[in-house]
């Protein structure tokens, strides 16, 4: 008697027709009539409802006894359904519902709820952003490739605590701070704690006032001198976490040994805005305060603002402690990003007039919006005053793409590009037309041996093979008969062919798929069987 597999994921029996069966082959072998397709195709179909949740008698049947092309009509729409809170969503009829608002394709929409849908729950609120965000705004919140989760746990922002963020700058810009990223990242890696970190203004280092601070241990009196430009409670909490983090100073022993309660901290001068005197007056209340050694608490030599000193740079008659700082006042001076003002200054380049606008058009940043860009840049007088003019008039006659990997050309290249004067064409037409070597084979012009072996359904290396080694004729390479691929015929929508790559060529030109979506397809079983 037939038993169910260890290790199957189907139901303990699948009921049908009044009948209980182990698994999908049992019933397969059992039903009458016979069924009407292979196996492998009932199988693969039966998995994909088994996974969806919807395996009921109905769909058993189809399974069963609807041919290819029949059942593609009735279940060709491909449903993706996601779990948000306590009910399932189609993203499909999601994404229609809400087109109107939709910054991208259905594809793209779709692609950044599958990649994410692992590692996060989907809520309203993601499937909002994956509708509504740019791709630069999606990239900031979500990422591409690596990434680190960032949990906020602070005070500023009691709304957001405990919350997960797929990285730190999704955090900053839901809070409105991106602006201030790599500040308040370099402040986070330097030990602050996040709250700190967002809190102290972010100012212009040459215009910012400093202080002199005293920590006296209570127990014994000693004392540690500082110098700071934030506030000393700030600067006091960054003492206590390096403390905790296990630093090996005289001071992070102490407060370790007496706990953060054991001191105090005081202010012994303000309002000190130059760097150099800065330490000069840290230098003096060190001595005077005799703080160095073993009856004090401070280590390091005094007088260095952040531990070292720098290389001062010099522009145009002024003095900065360091070319990053020089960057950072003059970007701020000028309404100009710090890294590009650095990039200029350490190239010897002059400083730019104005900051780089950015376009404020809903679809800036968009794929087809960067190519509208590149084409008036590369081609500046060869491009219809009607496209290089309006993005909006460019979109409305190009869109939409029908993959985004295609390639944007031109019919006729003596003419401007502009309506009518564009096609969407493969990477591989593209070169075909640039650097292909047109070939004649039965009495037809084909722009290269690629077009050739697509045309007859065979294998582009075996066609070279053919004509390069074996010395054969175009017209006799194509007319070689192929050695089956494959003990078994394939069968794709009651046609049948004798190796799967002619049977993924004829999908992939019919459904205007790559080959590689192609192939896969026909490996689920969307699109045929073997016979």
């Amino acid at each position: 008697m037939p038993t169910r597999a260890y290790n199957s994921s189907f139901p303990e029996k699948l009921h049908f027709n009044g009948a209980d069966y182990h698994g999908p082959t049992e019933l397969f072998h059992s039903v009458k009539p016979p069924p009407k397709v292979a196996l492998d195709s009932f199988r693969s179909r039966l998995r994909k409802w088994n996974q969806s949740g919807w395996l009921d008698e109905a769909v058993i049947y189809d399974s069963l006894y609807l041919t290819v092309k029949e059942y593609q009509q009735k279940y060709r729409g491909r449903k993706t359904w996601v779990d948000v809170g306590y009910s399932q969503i189609d993203l499909l009829e999601y994404f229609q519902n809400n087109s109107t608002r939709a910054a991208v394709s259905y594809r793209i929409f779709w692609q950044r709820l599958k990649r994410l849908i692992k590692s996060y729950a989907v809520d309203e609120s993601l499937l909002e952003d994956a509708l509504t965000f740019s791709s630069s705004d999606w990239i900031s919140f979500y990422g591409g490739g690596r990434h680190r989760s960032f949990y906020y746990g602070g005070d500023l922002f009691p709304d957001y605590f405990g919350k997960k963020f797929h990285g730190f700058s999704a955090f900053l810009k839901t809070v409105g701070r991106y602006a201030d990223k790599d500040v308040v990242w370099s402040r986070l890696k330097a030990g602050w704690d996040i709250d700190s970190a967002l809190s102290i203004p972010v100012d212009v280092g040459t215009e910012r006032t400093g202080r002199i601070y005293k920590i006296t241990r209570l127990k014994t009196g000693q004392i540690y001198v500082g110098l700071t430009r934030s506030t000393i409670e700030q600067r006091w909490s960054f003492h206590v976490r390096n403390a905790l983090n296990g630093a090996k100073t005289k001071l992070s022993k102490t407060i370790r040994k007496d706990s953060p309660s054991g001191f105090s901290i005081e202010t012994i001068e303000d309002d000190i805005r130059e760097s150099i005197t800065l330490g000069e007056r840290e230098i003096y209340w060190v001595n005077k305060l005799n703080t160095l050694g073993p009856q004090g608490l401070n280590m390091a030599k005094p007088g260095n603002l952040g531990g070292a000193k720098g290389v001062q740079f010099e522009w145009e008659g002024r003095t900065f402690s360091s070319i990053t700082e020089a960057a950072y006042v003059l970007g701020q001076e000028r309404n100009l990003p710090s890294y590009v003002v650095e990039s200029r200054l350490r190239s010897g380049e002059p400083l730019p007039t104005k900051s780089r606008k950015h376009s404020k058009h809903p679809d800036a940043g968009s794929n087809l919006f960067r190519r509208w860009l590149a084409l008036k840049k590369r081609y500046p007088s060869e491009v219809d005053p009607e496209w290089s003019d309006s993005f909006d008039a460019f979109k409305a006659d190009v869109s939409p793409s029908l993959r985004q990997e295609l390639r944007l050309t031109r019919i006729d290249n003596s003419k401007p590009w502009g309506p009518g004067n564009w096609k969407w064409v493969t990477p591989t037409k593209m070169v075909e037309a640039t650097h292909g070597k047109s070939i004649f084979v039965k009495e037809t012009e084909f722009p290269s041996l690629q077009a050739v072996a697509k045309a007859f359904g065979i294998g582009y290396s075996v066609l070279k093979d053919r004509i390069n080694r074996q010395g054969l004729t175009p017209e006799q390479a194509v007319s070689e008969p192929l050695a089956a691929t494959s003990r078994k015929k394939i069968e794709v929508e009651g046609k049948i062919f004798r190796s799967k790559r002619q049977a993924i060529l004829y999908i992939s030109e019919k459904y205007n798929l790559t080959e590689g979506q192609a192939k896969y397809r026909l490996e689920k079983g969307d699109f045929g069987s073997l016979v």
